[in-house]
């Protein structure tokens, strides 16, 4: 009986993360995931108007699973982990897919999407530089938990502001409205790339 008692224990700590990772929240994030590639192919292919209904849906169901997890208490930490991932996969896709049909200038391509692969490069410099040896590089316990700050939370809004805005105006084009698209392009994404780039650095540069 003793090896079976065993067995059933160690299978716990595997159950637990099972647990942790299929709760409804996080099966919605990665429904998001999945469908993320589906929108750069619908911009690629030029259906922007059934884009800007794919970018609707993902943009809601980014606010279910927040409410979901919140509402039914099954906040995890890999949770933490998979939606500011979903977030930063459709930001990358939306930018490289709308600069791919010259929807967005090369320019503003580099500095959206450049600035994301400094953040998640930073990141995992600084768990790397920050982990006991003895412990997991991702690991599923409060003491991992990713907490997006204020900064973040803006700067994500503003790149899906001016990059849905992009979309948009492609689906359906506004006559005048091309000096608008303009500022709303450049203005807001560099303001809020220069001021998280600064902040994530400044913070790796103390740990």
């Amino acid at each position: 009986d003793e090896p079976a008692a065993t067995s059933i224990k160690n299978d716990r700590p595997s159950n637990d993360k099972m647990l942790q990772i299929l709760t409804l929240p996080n099966v919605i994030t990665m429904t998001r995931i999945v469908a993320t590639p589906y929108l750069g192919h619908l911009i690629m292919q030029g259906e922007y108007k059934y884009a800007v209904g794919v970018l609707a849906v993902a943009s809601i169901s980014d606010w279910l699973d927040g409410y979901l997890a919140r509402k039914l208490d099954q906040k995890t930490v890999v949770g933490t982990f998979l939606d500011p991932l979903a977030d930063k996969l459709m930001v990358g896709t939306l930018c490289l897919s709308l600069g791919y049909v010259q929807l967005l200038p090369l320019p503003l391509v580099v500095v959206i999407f450049g600035r994301d692969l400094l953040l998640i490069g930073g990141t995992l410099l600084y768990r790397h530089r920050t982990r006991n040896a003895s412990s997991d590089f991702f690991q599923t316990n409060n003491a991992f938990e990713v907490q997006p700050t204020l900064t973040s939370k803006i700067n994500t809004a503003l790149q899906f502001t001016t990059l849905g805005g992009a979309l948009l105006h492609a689906a359906s084009p506004v006559p005048g409205s091309d000096v608008a698209l303009q500022c709303l392009l450049y203005v807001p994404s560099a303001i809020a790339s220069s001021c998280t780039i600064s902040i994530h650095f400044m913070v790796l540069a103390r740990a």
